[in-house]
């Protein structure tokens, strides 16, 4: 499945994300209002390896 794994850090949620851009350009995070491109974070696989919780490790699913 291709998408990204985003992190809001306006409101601390996590999600996989595979909507297209224009989409995502009108709300870039599904839990909260946050439209700041600098408060939301594209996660590697790597940086939710490292977390570990079972909210990440369902994400990687995804990404692979």
């Amino acid at each position: 499945m291709s998408g990204d794994a985003i992190e809001c850090l306006k409101c601390n949620e996590r999600f996989f994300d595979a909507r297209p851009w224009e989409e995502v350009e009108k709300q870039l995070c599904f839990y909260c209002d946050n439209n700041d491109k600098e408060q939301t974070i594209v996660l590697n696989e790597e940086m939710l390896e490292d977390c570990g919780c079972s909210e990440c490790l369902e994400i990687i699913k995804k990404l692979k």
